[in-house]
């Protein structure tokens, strides 16, 4: 049955509490900013009414107050519970290693014999200094020692003493060891969405910025010189018949290396792979570590593609922020996202902004960085409606006012929080997280790299139940969050939602008391 859209909007209703019973926790965090989505979702499922439904809630609510500190009913309790989309998810990083070893060894390819170099793939044959990665099938230890160059796996315990800097460094090296998505990207795709649906994942917006054409892009940026009227600049750039073939050939890549994993994953046999059911689209990434022109090309170059491709849903911004040019051109990066947005205003945007400790941001004069990002393009800003990570909050200024400005617009956050544990040093006890939520600033937990950070979106939530004050109730609201918050349209947001809130109701159902 078909419902209003306005449903998944509602917001700070004063019945929202019946949806939670009477013998929930009453937590300020969950009680007025943040039931509208739960609300929302229960009138898509049929709604929250009838006394049952109240009842069910509260128990599951108690229940889980119950559980908050025995981790292994806790892990039990979230591996059952929905868990909604993963909205911030690299391509490039939503692998597990060892699926990225069978993937190498298929193809043949070869790795260095030489302990201290950089271990990079390589085209067959294997001889010499080069060893094949199929010999990892059958030796453990060498398979052992792919898993650890290509993941995180043993960086943390390994260094008792831990520099943030290196450890960024050496997880941007796993990136460029593999490299597989560059080389077959619809297979690298069919283990990732396999990955996210065993992950209980239903949705999964994935950035890429996958081209099977790097060269004339690479081309198209070397014959355009720069220019300050970045009106004209883009003028000039559209007129180059490259830059059509380059979005043409894009668009057109995406749609067959998605269709591709789906026959991968057997999603029209008898026996389809559970990635099947997680929906899939992208986010056209590019990062900021580059020369202006070579960013406007390739912003330019986002846009199109988003706009010309119905799987692409939106662009993303990424890339070290303490990078030196990333630094110098912040807010040259950010007029330019917002001069593209009289554009392009159907294109969504989200932005990494603030991925950095408040004392390093403070340090490095990136107080700003979040403001920025969110800021409409008549202030300057990138006008984003989603910004990744967002660790940096009490660097700003006027960390309050900044978060009144997101809950006021509707800006969400993508919070990775073993992400920013294992590359910022900031656990769950003190991030930002709560005061993002007490602040009324729409949330959604995500797991940025999955594949070499060996996490899982369920891990996120276990992390952020961490904090006594986040309840079930606001557990359930940042599920919904990730799709409310998703770049979907507005006719999949709901059906998803619907889904959602089914499977809420079956899950509230459980005897718990019994479990």
């Amino acid at each position: 049955m078909a419902r209003a859209p306005w449903t998944v909007l509602l917001l700070q209703s004063d019945t929202s509490a019946d949806c939670v019973g009477s013998g929930a926790p009453r937590r300020r965090v969950d009680m007025i900013r943040l039931l509208g989505t739960v609300l929302a979702v229960a009138v898509l499922a049929g709604g929250c009414g009838g006394r049952a439904a109240r009842d069910a809630t509260g128990a599951t609510a108690a229940y889980f107050e119950s559980i908050r500190d025995d981790p292994v009913r806790l892990d039990q309790f979230l591996d059952r519970m929905p868990l909604g989309g993963d909205l911030h998810h690299h391509m490039s990083g939503g692998v597990r290693p060892a699926a990225l070893i069978r993937l190498a060894a298929e193809d043949g390819l070869c790795l260095p014999t030489d302990q201290e170099s950089v271990w990079i793939l390589r085209a067959p044959p294997c001889t010499g200094d080069t060893r094949p990665v199929a010999a990892a099938l059958d030796d453990g230890a060498f398979h052992r020692e792919i898993e650890r160059r290509w993941s995180m796996l043993d960086y943390l315990s390994d260094n008792t003493s831990i520099d943030r800097n290196q450890a960024n460094d050496y997880f941007f090296t796993t990136f460029e060891q593999s490299g597989l998505a560059r080389r077959d990207f619809g297979r690298v795709l069919a283990a990732a969405r396999s990955l996210a649906a065993q992950q209980g994942v239903v949705y999964l917006e994935t950035s890429t910025g996958y081209t099977p054409v790097p060269e004339a892009r690479a081309r198209l940026i070397a014959s355009v010189g720069w220019d300050d009227n970045l009106a004209e600049l883009r003028e000039t750039i559209l007129a180059r018949p490259a830059l059509g073939e380059i979005r043409d050939r894009t668009v057109e890549a995406l749609s067959r290396e998605l269709a591709r994993s789906d026959q991968i994953l057997r999603c029209s046999g008898e026996h389809p792979d559970s990635g099947c059911d997680t929906l899939v689209r992208f986010q056209q990434l590019f990062v900021r570590t580059v020369d202006p022109t070579s960013f406007f090309v390739r912003l330019l170059l986002a846009y199109e593609i988003a706009q010309a491709s119905p799987i692409v849903v939106g662009i993303n911004l990424a890339g070290p922020e303490t990078h030196p040019v990333s630094l110098s051109d912040y807010e040259l990066h950010m007029k330019m996202f917002g001069e593209m947005a009289a554009f392009y205003p159907e294109v969504k945007r989200t932005l990494h902004a603030g991925e950095m400790t408040v004392a390093l941001a403070s340090l490095l004069g990136a107080e700003r960085h979040i403001a920025l990002a969110v800021a409409p393009a008549v202030g300057g800003g990138a006008a984003a409606q989603r910004v990744g990570h967002a660790v940096a909050l009490n660097a700003d200024p006027d960390p309050t006012r900044l978060m009144a400005q997101m809950r006021q617009r509707g800006v969400a956050v993508e919070i990775n929080l073993e992400s920013n544990r294992q590359l910022l040093g900031v656990g769950p006890i003190g991030h930002p997280l709560l005061e993002y939520l007490s602040a009324g600033v729409p949330v959604v937990l995500c797991t940025d790299d999955p594949g070499p950070m060996f996490s899982d979106l369920q891990q996120q939530f276990a992390l952020a139940a961490r904090n006594d004050e986040v309840s079930y109730p606001t557990l359930k609201t940042l599920s919904l969050n990730s799709i409310t918050y998703s770049f979907l349209p507005a006719s999949d947001k709901q059906r998803l939602l619907g889904r959602l809130g089914e499977r809420f109701q079956e899950f509230e159902a459980t005897r718990w008391a019994s479990s």
